[in-house]
Order: structure tokens, then sequence, then C-alpha cells
């Protein structure tokens, strides 16, 4: 997977910073979204927590084979966990 450019995520967490502080050590859960959408938003996430030791975890969920396929280099970030499937099937 091509990853985002350093200074497209630096542009991300300088436009978005004040937004971050309230995740510090939560855990999210993100959901679909177009392939082009979700990488920019998991990118930034992993950019974000990273640059302002958040602590944060996010769980994730998606429908599409693919996109686990995609996310190998990811699969042993321990900020991330990856679940198949849809929001509508998905059982909490």
């Amino acid at each position: 997977m091509k990853r985002l450019p350093e200074e497209n995520l630096q542009y991300i967490l300088d436009h978005t910073r004040e937004l971050w502080e309230p995740l510090r050590d939560r855990n999210i859960f993100i959901t679909g979204g177009t392939w082009f959408f979700w990488k920019w938003l998991v990118e930034g996430f992993l950019f974000g927590n990273r640059e302002l030791g958040l602590n944060v975890h996010a769980s994730l969920l998606r429908s599409h084979e693919r996109f686990l396929d995609d996310l190998k280099d990811l699969r042993k970030v321990a900020s991330l966990s990856f679940f198949k499937g849809g929001i509508e099937t998905f059982s909490f």
C-alpha cells in the first residue's frame, strides 16, 4: 500500500490539533467508508496518535476482503485491531 506523504499527515494534524485531546487513552471504532477516505482517516489517526502520544486504540471494521490485503503492514501496529464485516451484521 502506498503511504500518504508525511507533509500531508502533518497538515492534517496541524489543522485538527484541538480535536485530538478528548481521544487520549480511549478506544475508538472506525467503520466502512470509501477506500480513499478510509485510508486518509486511518493514516491520519496513526500519525496523530504517535505524534501527540495519545495512547488511543482503534478497532477497524471493513466488509471488503481487499482491505486486509492492502493493510498487511498495519496489522502489526499495536494501536489497531481489524475486524471483517458490516456494521449491520457485526456482533458487538
